[in-house]
């Protein structure tokens, strides 16, 4: 029943209730639980890294904006409102009013179970967004086709209807909590900076928020940047120390404080939250991720250096892991210079970068 529901398959959701029904379920509980999955699979639905890459996209896109590379802030104001809104007079399964989220209304082939969270503002431009992303899906196709990826994008999972619309409230506890249970979920984190210079992330308080979770839960974070960017990063590790130097001083510009969301409600909101641990702490943490980030890049760029087989735009970007307390460093998926694959420890390029960034670099098996 599940399955048929997914794929939308009304012969096959018939027969599998036919087959409750033979098992003695009433006509009533079958209904029942037919909207439970519906409403369970919408709420645990991604959208396609597929779709965010394609020409259907950003014609749509370009098509309702009239803007050639709008931001999803100004996609916000032509998709949920206006003369023709997407999904609106749809019913939503997760509370039977008309309106839905983004993935309900995308076709089938679009959209499936969540395979990774993105953490990203609004305020980013879809070139941006899919330069990122592109650069990203080709460093892991290998490994996992971007068909098969579906993202916890908020833009698209939200019911954008309910809180826009209908301006419905949630609670500054609730917060907290249902982001822990969707990181927890999904499990992999996709950080997208529009670049690496005075990155638009992290002034916004949500993004700093979902960083802060994910090192309080020691949930793998992969960074991603658009091809520009980081082309431009590469160019300040060319320079040397003064480059570096750069870089630090850029990434260094963490205010918790002073970070805005765009609804005035959700910042105090979110703020509260953070204020329970600190903004000087959640500062840290942030500086801290972010130096580590540095570092690992370098370290993959000096590997590449004399090795013109391997593309930058297909370097499989670093993944950091953080645990809580401050000076232990975790480290996935990328094995030290000369060390064996189970070394997780920085290598020198790291260290000669860290020192640099002035961030510890002292590590251990978790």
């Amino acid at each position: 029943l599940e399955r048929a529901i997914e794929d939308e398959d009304d012969k096959e959701v018939k027969k599998a209730s036919s087959g409750l029904h033979f098992l003695g379920w009433t006509e009533a509980s079958v209904k029942h639980l037919s909207n439970d999955i519906r409403r369970q699979q919408s709420m645990e639905r991604g959208v396609s890294l597929s779709y965010l890459l394609s020409e259907e996209f950003l014609e749509l896109a370009q098509k309702k904006s009239g803007l050639d590379d709008p931001t999803f802030y100004d996609l916000k104001d032509v998709f949920f409102y206006g003369d023709d809104p997407l999904g609106r007079d749809q019913v939503c399964p997760r509370d039977h009013q008309k309106g839905v989220a983004l993935v309900d209304w995308l076709p089938r082939r679009h959209r499936g179970r969540c395979t990774h969270f993105l953490s990203w503002t609004w305020g980013y431009k879809v070139s941006t967004v899919q330069s990122a992303l592109r650069r990203w899906a080709d460093a892991i196709a290998e490994e996992t086709p971007a068909r098969e990826v579906f993202l916890y994008m908020c833009f698209f999972v939200n019911n954008q209807y309910r809180i826009f619309v209908d301006q419905d409230e949630i609670q500054t506890e609730e917060l907290g909590s249902l982001l822990k249970n969707h990181l927890e979920r999904i499990g992999k984190v996709v950080a997208l900076l529009d670049t690496w210079d005075s990155p638009r992330y992290l002034t916004r308080v949500w993004t700093i928020f979902e960083q802060v979770m994910c090192i309080t839960l020691g949930i793998p974070v992969t960074m991603v940047l658009p091809k520009q960017a980081s082309q431009e990063l590469i160019a300040e590790f060319e320079r040397g120390k003064p480059g570096i130097i750069k870089v630090k001083e850029s990434i260094s510009k963490v205010d918790s404080m002073r970070a805005q969301a765009f609804k005035p409600e959700d910042e105090v909101k979110v703020k509260k939250l953070i204020k329970e641990l600190g903004f000087k702490f959640v500062d840290e943490k942030i500086l801290q991720f972010m130096s580590k980030w540095v570092g690992m890049e370098m370290e993959l760029y000096m590997r590449n250096i004399g090795l013109p087989e391997v593309k930058p735009t297909l370097r499989k970007p670093p993944t950091i892991t953080i645990e809580t307390s401050p000076s232990v460093i975790f480290w996935r998926g990328l094995p030290s210079l000369g060390s064996t694959s189970r070394d997780k420890s920085p290598g020198r390029s790291h260290r000669l970068a860290a020192s640099i960034l002035g961030t510890n670099t002292r590590s251990r098996s978790k």
